[in-house]
């Protein structure tokens, strides 16, 4: 909360407002079969509120064909898993492809929650991580909904 001429201020009180963003410019860890958090945003909730969470980023196989399964959950990689979605890797480029995803979260306390990406093969035989550069970033972020 802030104060600007006697007036309080309250995040999360719009529709669309972005509360909380991590922004990622450097390679994940590589991941193969065993599930690996490749990025992780802290967001200050309010009970009952409604949230959505977004992520947007692109993954990279050594082997082309290959599908990653990209999760958010909370918390960590063992945390509920509110959405996943089978992404595509056509090539071996160091480009990656792009991969979207949206959960929405309605909050049980008041209190910083946070939420996880995270990244596992899901077929072929290759190693698997998330592309991150300073052109090529991976955004996890949070906004406000309604409540």
């Amino acid at each position: 909360m802030a104060s600007s001429s006697g007036f309080q201020l309250t995040a999360g009180r719009i529709p669309g407002e972005q509360i909380a963003l991590n922004t990622e410019t450097t390679d994940s860890s590589n991941w193969t079969t065993t599930e690996t958090q490749t990025d992780a945003v802290t967001a200050p909730l309010v009970i009952g509120r409604t949230y959505r969470i977004r992520y947007f980023g692109g993954v990279v196989s050594t082997v082309a064909n290959d599908v990653a399964l990209i999760r958010i959950r909370e918390n960590n990689t063992s945390g509920t898993a509110l959405a996943e979605r089978n992404f595509s890797i056509p090539s071996t480029s160091s480009g990656g492809y792009a991969c979207a995803l949206e959960a929405r979260y309605t909050a049980l306390a008041t209190a910083n929650k946070t939420f996880v990406a995270t990244g596992v093969r899901n077929g072929g035989t290759g190693t698997h991580h998330a592309d991150g550069t300073t052109v090529r970033t991976r955004l996890l972020y949070v906004e406000y909904i309604s409540g």
